[in-house]
């Protein structure tokens, strides 16, 4: 974090995102189940572009999946276009 390189994400079995591709462009999908909090939010903020978002916010709602590509063998997954998130 504080460096202008692209946040990597490990794949994990059990992670709070899904990789869904579609035309030959990867995307990152939040799981409904990811609990985002103050502890958090600032990783978010390398993935998403957040809308509304406050500490009392109750959820989200995906308006655009991040764009990604794999790296590292398909092990790791790079950001190349930021999502948005509306919260509420």
């Amino acid at each position: 974090m504080g460096s202008n390189q692209p946040i990597a994400l490990e794949q994990k079995k059990n992670g709070s995102y899904w990789v869904w591709e579609s035309g030959g462009v990867c995307y990152l999908i939040p799981k409904y189940s990811l609990k985002i909090n103050q502890y958090n939010f600032e990783t978010i903020q390398y993935i998403f572009e957040c809308e509304g978002y406050s500490s009392n916010s109750q959820g989200f709602k995906l308006l655009k999946p991040a764009q990604v590509y794999s790296s590292d063998g398909g092990k790791k997954w790079q950001v190349s276009q930021l999502g948005i998130l509306q919260f509420y």
